[in-house]
This record gives structure tokens, sequence and C-alpha cells, in this order.
């Protein structure tokens, strides 16, 4: 089809003269020779998915390449703190945990199986009554677990140099 021009109106054109007839004409000329493809157009845009991004499918290779580079990073989802309070340091992208009250006592120690630079955290929150006791695992840095009732007391651990290392870090209210 055709590329209709449509001349500009002159800018001091003065209303009812006789070119504003004219191109108000031609306007109406172009419109109807269109028609279908305005009609069309309309239909087009009466059919956009208007899904967000978020909730758009990932489709099997975008899966498989998010996996892969999970697995490379060693993310996956938290896990539950350990009931026995053994503890894996066998990921170098760190494992997480997820917060758990402590409610008796605990002692936390290195699952086997670590790798250098191997790492988890999480956080313990304190009852006020029990303190967790660390077994195999060296304190770093002489940070203190907050006993007081209520407070989350931020864990990371790791190893290096074949030595498993724990620290805490209390967050202001």
């Amino acid at each position: 089809m055709a590329a209709t021009k449509i001349t500009r109106m002159p800018d001091n054109l003065a209303a009812g003269s006789t070119f504003a007839h004219e191109y108000a004409n031609e306007i109406k000329t172009v419109v109807n020779e269109h028609s279908d493809d305005i009609d069309l157009m309309n239909e087009s845009i009466s059919n956009v998915d208007n899904t967000s991004d978020l909730d758009k499918p990932v489709s099997t290779l975008q899966q498989a390449a998010i996996d892969a580079l999970k697995e490379a990073v060693g993310l996956e989802p938290l896990a539950d703190f350990p009931a026995d309070g053994v503890i894996a340091l066998d990921r170098p992208g760190g494992r997480g945990y997820n917060s758990k009250t402590i409610n008796a006592a605990l002692a936390i120690s290195v699952a086997s199986g670590s790798v250098e630079m191997g790492s988890a955290y999480g956080i313990l929150v304190a009852d006020g009554v029990n303190v967790p006791t660390l077994t195999g695992i060296t304190l770093w840095d002489d940070t203190i677990f907050d006993n007081t009732a209520g407070v989350a007391n931020h864990w990371a651990a790791s190893v290096k140099n074949g030595v498993a290392y724990l620290s805490w870090h209390q967050l202001p209210a």
C-alpha cells in the first residue's frame, strides 16, 4: 500500500479558510484509505498479553541455566537449623539456615566433609536461658552470643586452612 503524504498546515492558517477545509478533507481521505489498517492495529492491540514479567513462565533452557548457576555458586533454599547442632560447611557459596530460637542446650559442631572456604550462616534467637556451645569450632574475634531473650544472634561460619571458625553478630533493634 502506497504511503499518503499530508502536507503540513501553516501555523498562521485562519479557521474556516479554504485551505483549512481542504486540509481536513485530506485527513479524512487518508483515514478512509487506511481504515482497514487502523482496524487491524486496534485488533492487534486488544490481543496484547499484559502479563507482568514476574508472572511469565521461565523456559526450560532458562531454568537449566539458572539451576547451573545456582549449583556453580552454591545457592540453595534455606535449610532448617539441624536439631543436633551439626552445621555443614561443604559449600563455598554458603549454606543458609532458617532462624531458630534456642530453647534447650545446643552444641554447635561442624559436619564431616567440610571444604576449604565452605561456609554457612543463619540466625539463632536467644531464649534468655541457654547459650550454645561450640565443639570443634574456633570463635572468631572474641565475638559473643547475646543471651538476652529475643535477641537475634546472626552467625557466620567458614573453613580456612582446615580450621572451622564462627562469629556472632547482633544487629541493633
